[in-house]
C-alpha cells in the first residue's frame, strides 16, 4: 500500500484560479501540498485515508462522495446565475440542473449497474441506489431553495480553490464555497462565509460539530489571509434539515488547524498509522475490505 498516496512536493509553479476573483500565485516549488479533505479523511481514520486514496479500491463506488459533489455543482450553478441577475424560475433551474449533474451522460445500463452494486456487494450498514439518491437530491435542492431565497444577498466568490502557505514549507489547498453580502429583515449587511453540508455526520449532531469544523475553519483562514477580510461570520448549512450554524473563528481556531496540518503531515511522512475502531466504522464506505485486514 503506498504510505503517501497524496502528499506531493510540486516542482512548477501553480497558475491562479481564475473564477471570479484572482489571487496572487504561489511558488510551490519543492513544497509540501496537501488538500484539507485529505486532512479531513486522515483524521477521521489513517486507515480509511490509505483505503481511499491507494489507488486499488477505484472500483469501489462512493455513493456519498458523487451525491456530495453533484449537488454542490448545481448549488453553484444556482449561486452563478444570482451573481449575473439571471435568476429565474429557481427551482426549474435547480431540478434541471441536478438532474443534469446526476444522471450526466451515463447510459441506462450504467445507472442500472450502480443501482444494483450494494445489492450484490451490500455491507451491514446500508443499501444505498442511485435512484435514492437522486429523489434525495429533489429534497435537498427544496430546502436549499428555501433557505437562500429568505433574505437580499449579493455573490462575492463562489467556489474558488485557494492554495496557502499555511506553515513553512506547507502549502494547504481548499475551496472557498461561497462567500456573500448578506442583508437580514432588519436591514443589516454583513460578509458570511458558508460552507454547504450535504448530509451532517452520522456520529454527531449540534453546534459544537461545527465549530471545530476543519474545512470551514480551513476556508475561513484563506479568506482572511488571500483578501484581507476581517470581519465575517463563517456558517454551516445543512441542507438536508436546513439549519443554519454561524461561528466566529479566532487565531484559536486558526492555531488548531495550522497544529493539525502539522500533525496529520509528520503522520503521513512517516507512516504512523493506528487502529481506532467505533461507531463510525458503520457508516465506512471501506468497512469490509478493513476489517479483512485487521
Amino acid at each position: 500500500m503506498n504510505i503517501n498516496p497524496r502528499l506531493q512536493t510540486n516542482q512548477k509553479n501553480n497558475k491562479a484560479n481564475n473564477l471570479y476573483i484572482l489571487t496572487e500565485p504561489l511558488n510551490t516549488s519543492n513544497k509540501l501540498i496537501i488538500d484539507i479533505k485529505d486532512i479531513m479523511d486522515f483524521c477521521f481514520c489513517s486507515r480509511y485515508y490509505d483505503y481511499k486514496y491507494d489507488g486499488t479500491n477505484n472500483n469501489k463506488i462512493n455513493f456519498k462522495e458523487l451525491y456530495d459533489i453533484s449537488l454542490h455543482k448545481t448549488f453553484y450553478m444556482y449561486l452563478r446565475a444570482l451573481q449575473k441577475d439571471k435568476l429565474e424560475n429557481t427551482l426549474e433551474l435547480l431540478k434541471y440542473t441536478w438532474g443534469k449533474e446526476w444522471i450526466k451522460f451515463k447510459k441506462t445500463k450504467e445507472i442500472m449497474l450502480m443501482n444494483s452494486y450494494y445489492k450484490v456487494n451490500k455491507s451491514s450498514y446500508v443499501v444505498d441506489t442511485y435512484e435514492e439518491r437522486r429523489k434525495k437530491g429533489i429534497d435537498a435542492i427544496f430546502n436549499f431553495n428555501e433557505v437562500m431565497a429568505k433574505d437580499k444577498q449579493f455573490p462575492i466568490i463562489i467556489g474558488h480553490k485557494y492554495e496557502i502557505e499555511i506553515l513553512p514549507n506547507i502549502i494547504l489547498t481548499g475551496n472557498i464555497e461561497y462567500v456573500r453580502e448578506y442583508t437580514d429583515q432588519n436591514n443589516n449587511k454583513s460578509i458570511q462565509l458558508m460552507k454547504f453540508i450535504s448530509e451532517p455526520t452520522k456520529r454527531y449532531t449540534g453546534d459544537m460539530v461545527y465549530k471545530y469544523s476543519l474545512d470551514l475553519i480551513a476556508s475561513s483562514y484563506a479568506l482572511k489571509t488571500l483578501f484581507n477580510v476581517e470581519d465575517f461570520q463563517s456558517i454551516a448549512f445543512t441542507v438536508s434539515d436546513k439549519k443554519v450554524y454561524p461561528n466566529i473563528f479566532s487565531d484559536k481556531e486558526y492555531n488548531i488547524l495550522k497544529d493539525t496540518v502539522k500533525n496529520v503531515v509528520t503522520c503521513i511522512q512517516n507512516d504512523i498509522r493506528y487502529i481506532s475502531p467505533d461507531n463510525k466504522c458503520m457508516f465506512c464506505e471501506y468497512k469490509d475490505i478493513c476489517t479483512k485486514n485487521l
